[in-house]
């Protein structure tokens, strides 16, 4: 008996002594997560502000990634003490393991895009790949660099990089054009473009049809309570359901798009779950895309009014005004000079004076007729007027392919093109050919000098990029 409480003892003391070495040093980090650092015999953890452990004190160190930034998650990086090369691994605030140390990742971020938390890693000389947001590996590419998901028209694949030179994977990490190119590989309508440093031009590399993947595997559930902007550990998954059916509806549907997520405004008019504040800002990112500056800007408005603290729609409403004040700049350059360069010539004259008299520069900037959905209505019907979203891709096409001929013009008027005469007579025809259709339906259109100069009357600027 006398062993026995004898043993007790010791025990207790040992406890005590290694309670005593135990330390906790608060933290706060740069979103004002507060938190304590744990730390006993050379190892680190982390508890949160009640007690409740996150991360076991285990660790070389670790580190609370935060961010007052909305698109870092939060959560916590570890670092093993056991290994030689100490890989890391992620904790989320609720004190989930979601990647381990055995996976001897040498690199982790995590990133929020478009509403998705994914996390990228490195191992260092082997290759990089992507976690979802509950920490499964869905990718790895070897002999890379760098790794960014991306989901455009419908379409799931990865920018790569390797010794800084781009190139672009499919979902399944096949590998479709190798890194070779200095700029990264964009996505443009059905193409893939690369942006030539020589002369500026955006050249062709691709199409987005060799591309095959279109599940998007970092679309999952999050079983943290974190990463997902909008409330998901209250919201129903109806609501749930229906974003992400308007989210991953391709832009070229855009119709389809558009009604999808005024049925999320619906399921949600008061902003309970928060996903109307995100559907009216996802929307206004439609029209931006589709080159429906004012909508957009609109759409921006009625995220803010919602909800005044929403980054995302206060960073998208400063840059698409930000566009609209200099679309309106390049208007009024464009007719200066095309007023000053008509001096002398009376047809040249009344042609530009019907331009600013019936296009963009003298009447109102309502281009497109009002439908039933308002932008600060707190509930629409899907039914009445539809905004033609076809009408406005074939305008936006129309203006690519006038800015092209314009650029081919600008390229042969500085002599660094070669073109013969029925070419640049036939490049003329059509550009005049694209703005008379579009300025006969009402729609702003702005003509560029080329249009109408010769081989023997240079402009004196550089083309504007339509």
């Amino acid at each position: 008996m006398k062993r026995t409480l004898l043993l007790m003892v010791l025990a207790l003391g040992m406890c005590s002594i290694s309670m005593a070495q135990m330390q906790k040093e608060l933290q706060v980090g740069d979103d004002g997560y507060k938190w304590y650092k744990t730390s006993n015999d050379g190892k680190e953890g982390a508890v949160d502000i009640n007690g409740n452990t996150i991360v076991p004190c285990d660790y070389l160190w670790v580190s609370y990634e935060g961010s007052q930034y909305d698109f870092y998650p939060k959560y916590f990086k570890v670092a093993s003490k056991d290994e030689s090369d100490h890989p890391l691994g992620v904790y989320t605030p609720s004190g989930r393991n979601i990647i381990p140390t055995s996976r001897h990742y040498t690199s982790v971020i995590g990133w929020i895009h478009d509403d998705i938390t994914h996390y990228n890693f490195e191992k260092k000389g082997i290759g990089c790949g992507v976690c979802d947001v509950n920490g499964r590996e869905v990718v790895f590419i070897e002999g890379i660099d760098y790794i960014k998901p991306e989901y455009k028209e419908g379409k799931f694949y990865y920018d790569i990089q390797k010794n800084n030179l781009w190139g672009i994977a499919d979902g399944n990490g096949k590998i479709i054009f190798q890194p070779q190119y200095k700029n990264s590989v964009i996505c443009s309508g059905n193409n893939f473009e690369n942006k030539n440093e020589d002369t500026g031009e955006f050249l062709v590399v691709g199409s987005l049809a060799s591309v095959t993947t279109t599940h998007n595997p970092l679309l999952v559930s999050d079983n943290s309570n974190y990463s997902f902007s909008a409330s998901t550990s209250t919201s129903t998954p109806s609501i749930k359901e229906l974003f992400y059916l308007a989210y991953n509806t391709s832009d070229s549907e855009a119709q389809l798009k558009y009604d999808r997520y005024m049925q999320v405004i619906q399921a949600d008019p008061n902003n309970i779950y928060g996903y109307k504040t995100i559907a009216y800002n996802n929307i206004g990112c439609l029209f931006d895309r589709l080159g429906d500056k004012q909508k957009a800007k609109n759409y921006y408005e009625s995220a803010l009014a919602i909800d005044p603290n929403n980054k995302n729609a206060k960073d998208n409403l400063k840059n698409v005004k930000r566009v609209i004040r200099n679309e309106k700049l390049d208007r009024i350059s464009n007719a200066l000079s095309a007023f000053s360069e008509a001096i002398g010539s009376s047809q040249a004259e009344n042609t530009y004076n019907n331009q600013v008299i019936g296009g963009s520069y003298g009447g109102s900037s309502g281009t497109y007729s009002s439908g039933s959905y308002s932008s600060s209505s707190s509930s629409s019907s899907s039914g009445g007027n539809r905004y033609d979203m076809s009408e406005q891709r074939n305008y936006n096409s129309d203006k690519s392919t006038y800015g092209r001929y314009d650029s081919m013009l600008s390229a042969h008027f500085y002599g660094n093109r070669s073109a013969t005469g029925n070419e640049v007579k036939q490049w003329q025809q059509a550009m005049r050919g694209l703005r008379e259709k579009w300025t006969a339906k009402g729609k702003s259109f702005p003509q560029s000098a080329n249009e109408t100069h010769s081989t023997a009357s240079c402009p004196s600027y550089k083309s504007h990029s339509h």
